[in-house]
Formats: C-alpha cells, sequence, structure tokens
C-alpha cells in the first residue's frame, strides 16, 4: 500500500483495524474480527509493504499495532512525516520479515534500541534526520548481516562507532555525518 507524497495529516493508521481512538483498541480490534463485519480476516495479515512518506502524518509511531496487525511487512516507510517519540522497539519482533525501514526526517528521539539487532535481514535502516541520542548499538554491526545501508546522519549520537563484524560483508553505504 502506497499513499505517499499527498498531503495526508492526522496520526498513522492501523491497516485492518478500521476506525479507532487508541493503538490498544486498534490491537483489540486485530485480535478479534470486529474490524469490520464485512472483512473475514483479523488486522491486515497480507500487507507487506506500507509506503507514507513525504506527508504530514504526526503523533506517534502505531508500531505495535502495525507489527500486531501486519505480521508480515516487509517495508515500512514513513519518513518525512511529523512523527514523535522514541525508535519503536515493537519492529524488532519483525525479524523473519523486514526488509525495510525508514523513519527519517522525524522528530524522533530517545536511544537506538538495542533489540533492532534481531532484525538480521533488514537490508536498509534509515533512521536519519531525528533527534535521536546516545551510540549505536555493538550488536548493529555484528548481528544485522543483510544490512546493506545504514543511514543515521543528522542525529545527536555520540561515541564511538561499533567495530564492524566480519559477517556483515553486504554492508555497502553507512551514513553517519552531521
Amino acid at each position: 500500500f502506497s499513499a505517499s507524497r499527498n498531503r495526508l495529516t492526522g496520526r498513522v493508521p492501523c491497516p485492518g483495524a478500521g476506525r479507532v481512538g487508541s493503538e490498544d483498541e486498534a490491537i483489540t480490534r486485530c485480535e478479534s474480527n470486529d474490524a469490520d463485519p464485512d472483512v473475514t480476516y483479523t488486522g491486515a495479515e497480507g500487507l507487506y509493504h506500507l509506503d507514507l512518506g513525504y506527508n504530514a502524518l504526526d503523533g506517534e509511531v502505531p508500531a505495535r499495532c502495525l507489527v500486531r496487525c501486519s505480521p508480515g511487512l516487509a517495508v515500512v516507510k514513513l519518513g518525512s512525516n511529523r512523527l514523535t517519540g522514541t525508535v519503536p522497539v515493537a519492529f524488532a519482533s519483525l525479524r523473519e520479515t523486514m526488509r525495510h525501514l525508514d523513519l527519517s526526517s522525524n522528530e524522533l528521539h530517545g536511544q537506538l534500541p538495542v533489540e533492532f539487532s534481531e532484525l538480521d535481514r533488514i537490508q536498509t535502516l534509515d533512521l536519519s534526520l531525528n533527534r535521536i541520542g546516545g551510540q549505536v548499538p555493538g550488536t548493529w554491526m555484528t548481528d544485522m548481516e543483510a544490512l546493506y545501508t545504514l543511514d543515521l546522519a543528522h542525529n545527536r549520537l555520540t561515541g564511538e562507532f561499533p567495530t564492524i563484524g566480519a559477517n556483515m560483508r553486504r554492508l555497502r553505504r553507512g551514513m553517519l555525518g552531521r
């Protein structure tokens, strides 16, 4: 599903949950068949590509809901919006499917989740142009074996960059500049 480069506003929707007031309510709906009486499945289990980048969406990324309602997500592009909050740890549970995660050009803060090292099949991770601080977890540079592009530029990262492990043979692009 792609609706990028529009003028969408409001919160990032949770596919398959229908119109809900909170992320917890959306998760509950995905776990039951109440989302839509005409839909015979729960959530949006077949959704593998979600691109809502370059809009004016705000609020926190409903990652727990996206993971629960769309467990087959391989591509999530939410870059260039007005999203707030921390980098969602919940995406780490998509280790079997996640290939591309773009949360760039938002207003995310906090630390880089060490749990992302479980995304051993991810090929592109773009968290650039946010307000993320702290250090790059060392396990990112040893366990994310399929990583081809890592963009962490224009954040507030500190400390030494971890040693890149021998099994990181696919890494070709690493952007860390300010």
